[in-house]
């Protein structure tokens, strides 16, 4: 049989193709190198299937693998044309619908040749040769074989190249080597193709196609990921990431050799990427072991360093990570260097903005503390010291970010969206000011009620509307538009907005809050439940008390006034919770007060 040293070979290199497959995907996980094993098992079905086709003198079991060996051929260019993509920077392009639009090629070709005998577009007239039966047999090819495989492999693979060579072109030249083994496989593949094609004697009627293509493969993912310096971490569309940065880039292997340089980091080290290439860091750069003392000095990925001196002194923000390499006992160190030269001048100049503003501060709550003795002497503010220490400091904020906004617009080299900026900041500043201040007078003012009537619905739906609730929060109002109570509307609105803001505050991550009211001894109970996080035992116990708070703004007056208005209505609130299992604020208002009270603190 003349066939048998093809079926051999065939054999010997998808076996061998098949194992360095498996071993090639057990050591990398990235989509484009499982792309690239795809390709790979796609030549060996069609090499396998071929090689099948020429092992039997039967026609019927020659058609067999003659369709199945088609499974592979159509998958080489289509994987082929999407791994192109991924190395070439075009990921965007592979997203489900046109993953599904470059698979109906496929598909249907597959649909037309195993259907073959009902319709023919494929091919015709199958007869055994009629020299040797194991010989590839004789048949008609008809359109369908010309337009959608020959013709889509081909486009696929010519749009392929088209699409690498441009980005190889705009590739700095060192990095232009990876694409030759990528380019070297669609050479193979038109070549013996078109030869094949030409004269199909040559090689004895049968298909070279598959045998050259599964070793040019094989030999591809052989070069590409172990012979070429860097190529496990460095894509073709390198320039597109890395030359684009400002920082500086600079990645070492594991013996501490230079992997990669990017422009910036080449002006930083002083050496082009060409001449730095697999040499030990500490040969090219001589500020290394600055910066290797920096990195070791603790467990932050987050390192800052300065090199030079004088007027040429400059501030490094340095961010260190691994990248995975070859294997994961040799990892690739990533260094990115920011520089923060500017931003260390403008933040000693806010050390000295900052000791002026702290000479206003302390002026500052020296008012506070005379206003608190005032009200010390009505008996409203029990802790007052405390009170002037939290003023103080929560003014102090607002009146830091308003003086560091006037400094900078005096500068004339401010843009117009800079000064709109600062203005901004003034403004939001002195919001903030005003609502502290707000808090602090409606706290120690006398609470004279103003009775109208009201129903639980109509308060829950009013709070309700008055807050801002985000999408991930679901408010469920399940309270009742019955019985009628007299209340101050305006303060127990407040009331319940601040209830309802403070369970909003407690679900950062979404959740529930549901609202429900009952009749229960001619009192009217509104419950809120949240999902949230919970109140912990030790804030608790201080609950009720002014001026503590777990907020990084407020000083921790809005429970406490919310408690000073139910006070007034001769009501109750009362709270349930648990760590980690959500709050039950309940408040109980008679349904008609029996006196209307002034409360005085």
């Amino acid at each position: 049989m003349e066939t048998l040293p093809y079926i051999i070979l065939a054999v010997g290199v998808s076996f061998l193709a098949i194992m360095a497959a498996i071993r090639f995907t057990l050591l990398h996980h990235e989509a484009r190198n499982k792309v690239s094993v795809l390709i790979l098992l796609g030549s060996v079905i069609w090499l396998l299937m071929s090689a099948l086709v020429v092992a039997s003198d039967s026609l019927p079991t020659k058609l067999v693998f003659y369709k199945m060996q088609f499974v592979g051929v159509v998958l080489v260019p289509t994987t082929y044309l999407i791994l192109t993509m991924q190395l070439s920077g075009y990921e965007r392009w592979i997203k489900r619908s046109n993953l599904a639009l470059l698979s109906a090629v496929p598909i249907i070709t597959l649909l037309l040749i195993f259907t073959n005998e009902s319709h023919g577009l494929m091919w015709s007239n199958i007869t055994l040769n009629s020299v040797d039966p194991f010989l590839p047999f004789n048949e008609n090819r008809g359109l369908g074989y010309w337009l959608l495989i020959i013709g889509y492999s081909y486009v696929a693979l010519m749009f392929a190249v088209v699409i690498f060579v441009r980005r190889v072109v705009a590739s700095r030249s060192i990095y232009r080597r990876q694409a030759v083994p990528v380019i070297f496989v669609s050479c193979v593949a038109w070549i013996f193709g078109a030869v094949w094609f030409l004269n199909p004697s040559l090689f004895m009627y049968i298909d070279p196609t598959p045998l050259v293509l599964t070793v040019a493969i094989s030999i591809t993912l052989w070069k590409s990921y172990l012979l070429l310096p860097g190529s496990e971490i460095i894509p073709v569309a390198h320039e597109m990431i890395l030359d684009s940065m400002n920082e500086a880039v600079i990645i070492l292997n594991a013996q501490t050799q230079i992997v990669e340089l990017n422009p910036s980091a080449e002006q930083l080290v002083g050496h082009n990427l060409s001449d730095a290439l697999g040499k030990p860091v500490e040969g090219i750069w001589t500020e290394w072991a600055d910066v290797k003392k920096e990195l070791d000095s603790g467990t932050d990925r987050v390192k800052e360093a300065s090199f030079g001196v004088g007027e040429k002194k400059k501030f490094y923000e340095i961010q260190t990570s691994y990248l995975s390499g070859i294997t994961s006992e040799r990892p690739n160190l990533l260094i990115i260097l920011r520089d923060i030269t500017e931003r260390k001048i403008s933040d000693e100049k806010l050390r000295l903005y900052s000791n002026q503003l702290k000479e206003h501060s302390e002026h500052l709550e020296e008012l506070v503390a005379e206003r608190t003795n005032e009200l010390r002497k009505a008996e409203r503010l029990a802790a007052i010291g405390e009170t002037a220490a939290m003023v103080g400091h929560d003014l102090r904020n607002p009146l830091q970010g308003i003086t560091g906004a006037l400094h900078l617009l005096r500068q004339e080299s401010l843009t117009a969206e800079e000064r709109d900026e600062m203005l901004q900041l003034i403004q939001s500043s002195v919001e903030y000011s005003d609502a502290i201040v707000r808090d602090l007078s409606e706290y120690s003012a006398e609470i004279i009620l103003k009775l109208a009537d009201t129903t639980p619905k109509s308060l829950t739906g009013e709070a309700i509307r008055a807050v801002k609730v985000p999408p991930t929060v679901s408010v469920q109002d399940l309270s009742q538009n019955h019985p009628t109570l007299k209340v101050d509307t305006e303060r127990i609105k407040r009331v319940l907005v601040n209830l309802i803001q403070n369970a909003i505050d407690a679900m950062p991550q979404g959740g529930t809050l549901m609202i429900s009211s009952r009749l229960w001894n001619d009192n009217v109970e509104i419950a809120f439940t949240d999902t949230g996080s919970g109140i912990s035992e030790k804030v608790m116990k201080n609950l009720w008390k002014p001026l503590q708070t777990t907020k990084a703004k407020g000083m921790g007056l809005g429970l406490p006034i919310c408690k000073r208005i139910v006070d007034a209505h001769q009501g109750t609130i009362s709270v349930k919770s648990k760590a980690g299992e959500g709050t039950t604020v309940t408040i109980s208002l008679p349904i008609k007060p029996v006196r209307v009270e002034v409360l005085q603190k």
